[in-house]
């Protein structure tokens, strides 16, 4: 499956208003499992109205998505793979519930900031 690269242009108009939002949770780790589990929940409680909020996630290994996030306005495509009363189900999401991401050996600064600031 070859997917677009992401933009604020890509983001529904229909969808929630992701960058009015503020940003309310700080999250250490940039890594999939953490954005398929933390920020696609965020996400769906957004769009019900259960949650008003975005996430800064920190990125505090040398090896993270930081960069890769930031380049697609932070938006990512959660694909979810299983099974739905013994039938094959791909689902496709686009997630929007990450403000920005930081990088915590460059950016410790504004790490700090985001932590006064949720």
């Amino acid at each position: 499956m070859s997917l677009p690269r992401l933009s604020r242009a890509h983001w529904p108009l229909s969808d929630y208003r992701r960058h009015e939002l503020p940003e309310r949770v700080l999250q250490f780790g940039t890594g999939m499992l953490l954005r398929a589990l933390v920020a696609a929940a965020v996400d769906a409680a957004n769009r019900v109205g259960a949650f008003t909020g975005r996430i800064v996630v920190v990125q505090s290994t040398p090896h993270g998505n930081a960069r890769a996030l930031h380049t697609q306005d932070a938006l990512f495509t959660l694909v979810e793979r299983g099974l739905q009363d013994g039938t094959p189900v791909e689902r496709t999401r686009l997630i929007g519930a990450v403000a920005r991401a930081l990088v915590a050996d460059t950016e410790w600064e504004a790490v700090r900031a985001a932590v006064t600031a949720t």
